[in-house]
Parts: C-alpha cells; structure tokens; sequence
C-alpha cells in the first residue's frame, strides 16, 4: 500500500529499558520439512527474517534475530 511501506518490529532490551527497532521488511529465509503421520501432512518451517536498513539500499540485506520454529499440520493448496 502506498504510503505505507512493509516494516517488521524487533523487541529489544538495553540499559534504559525496553523498546521497539522497526526495520523495512524484504522477506524470509529458511527451511521447511514435511512429514506424513496417519495420512495427515506435519509441516516444520524454520525461518529467519530478512531486511534492510533503508529500502532505498536494498544491497545492504541482514538476517534478523533467530531462526523461529512453525508448526502447522493441513495440506498445501
């Protein structure tokens, strides 16, 4: 949406307290595995968050915080 550009929030914590970094979001980077169990697919995605400091300068592209596990069970459609 015009306006209002994709941006994700990290968490963070220092000596004066809380607070929220936002960064401009480009994507994710990761791995998937499915197994089957009684005929019903369990997907396992582990993912890290992809983004840039300015998305005018996309070359300078870092991977935020850690991988993050996804569990969910359903087929793909």
């Amino acid at each position: 949406m015009k306006g209002y550009p994709p941006q994700f929030y990290e968490y963070l914590l220092d000596e004066s307290g809380p607070y929220l970094q936002t960064y401009d979001a480009i994507g994710s980077v990761g791995y998937g595995f499915l197994v089957f169990f009684l005929g019903l697919p369990l997907h396992f995605d582990l993912a890290k968050p992809l983004s840039v400091e300015k998305i005018s300068r996309p070359a300078n592209l870092r991977s935020r915080g850690s991988f993050k596990l996804r569990f969910w069970i359903g087929y793909d459609f």
